[in-house]
């Protein structure tokens, strides 16, 4: 985890309908994920290579 990160959280909603900001950053971060793998999926034109 990085430094401070606990610290930098906002608080957790209090109503069922109010937007908590730990979920949203996650779906973000993991949409981002996607993106990118599918990029290199894409550029590598379907061929998954392992290095060892």
């Amino acid at each position: 985890m990085e430094s401070g990160y606990v610290d930098e959280l906002e608080e957790a909603p209090v109503e069922a309908d109010e937007i908590d900001p730990e979920v949203h950053r996650f779906r973000t971060l993991h949409g981002a994920l996607h993106e990118a793998m599918f990029a290199v999926i894409e550029i590598s034109e379907g061929e998954i290579r392992e290095f060892e």
